[in-house]
């Protein structure tokens, strides 16, 4: 017997179930960001890129569990955490468009986020072009 029911936030109810505290949590909206580490890519850096599930609309101790799909230039990979690990990056990633998507588990819920990466190209001074010409024959 539901002795008392209450809505505590949008996308939550608080209910007294037999004299027992019962959270249930509605799934709502899944808000999707993309972040990527370090902040400023230079070539040659090891790069990760998070895509995390925030929802200001629930409690923070309410961490939904979020199954991710990755795709790069419009190309789906096969990362399916919230990390997408480049090491190191080149200065073939400059440019390239990465896309997270998050959907909450046992619900239809999905967000998702866009990133370009700007990666900042290392200039050589010419003992180091020749040494790499040298060590790449």
């Amino acid at each position: 017997m539901i002795l008392y029911a209450s809505r505590t936030t949008p996308n939550s109810c608080h209910l007294v179930l037999n004299n027992v505290p019962v959270l249930l949590f509605i799934p709502g909206d899944v808000h999707i960001t993309l972040s990527v580490y370090p902040t400023e890519p230079v070539e040659g850096d090891n790069v990760t890129l998070r895509c995390s599930n925030i929802s200001d609309s629930r409690p923070i101790y309410y961490t939904p569990q979020t199954q991710y799909r990755w795709w790069r230039n419009n190309e789906t990979t096969s990362e399916v955490t919230g990390h997408l690990f480049i090491d190191p990056i080149t200065a073939a990633d400059h440019d390239v468009v990465y896309r997270c998507e998050g959907q909450e588990a046992n619900s239809t819920y999905t967000g998702e986020d866009t990133i370009t990466l700007d990666v900042t190209y290392k200039i050589f001074t010419r003992c180091e072009n020749f040494a790499r010409r040298v060590m790449e024959t």
